[in-house]
């Protein structure tokens, strides 16, 4: 950083120049008054709301759920049996989930702010057919929601302070569920489900 001020040697007027300085910085962070989401990171909704660091088998590319009955077994993050088979496929599922594990923990180390959005598979619907969704800090009962759906939370919360800093699911609210008869309009109501949302410790 390159300037220039008034060096004063004595409080007389008459003896007053101006003097160049140079001042160096080796790091630097702007605050705003309404912190928004620096960084939206879309990840997977087979990752644990919490994850002790005995349970990430970086040898086998796995994290282990902390509800597991043995904690040197292999097991899918998912409940349903058919997903515990050891096929390809869910060996690729749940690499796929370490990964973006990784992921999260580098971005909440970094310093920025953030919104970690979790989503199960993605699926295809009209962009019209926006369906009804809610938010949740815990990973039981994920149904997968549309790809529009799961491009408008990301884009609503890079845009919302009640955003920053928060990990959560994205989830199709059931016919079953008892929200489904209350649910707001989708672009009324995303920043009141986020506001409710608990921010990371």
């Amino acid at each position: 950083l390159l300037g220039s001020g008034i060096f004063t040697p004595n409080s007389r007027k008459s003896n007053r120049r101006t003097q160049s300085f140079y001042l160096a910085f080796s790091y630097m962070k702007l605050y705003r008054s309404n912190a928004e989401p620096e960084f939206v990171y879309l990840s997977d909704s087979g990752i644990p709301a919490s994850v002790r660091r005995d349970l990430v088998r970086h040898d086998k590319k796995l994290i282990i759920p902390n509800n597991s009955p043995e904690a040197d077994a292999e097991y899918s993050f998912f409940s349903n049996d058919e997903l515990k088979t050891k096929s390809i496929e869910t060996s690729k599922r749940n690499e796929i989930a370490y990964y973006k594990y990784l992921g999260e923990q580098l971005l909440r180390q970094s310093g920025l702010s953030y919104a970690i959005v979790r989503v199960s598979e993605l699926i295809e619907l009209p962009d019209a057919d926006i369906s009804a969704i809610e938010l949740k800090q815990e990973n039981g009962d994920i149904i997968p929601v549309s790809i529009s759906d799961a491009a408008n939370v990301c884009v609503c919360s890079i845009l919302d302070p009640t955003a920053c800093n928060k990990s959560f699911y994205v989830s199709k609210i059931s016919s079953r569920s008892s929200q489904a008869s209350s649910v707001v309009p989708f672009e009324e109501g995303l920043s009141v489900k986020l506001s409710r949302l608990k921010s990371n410790s």
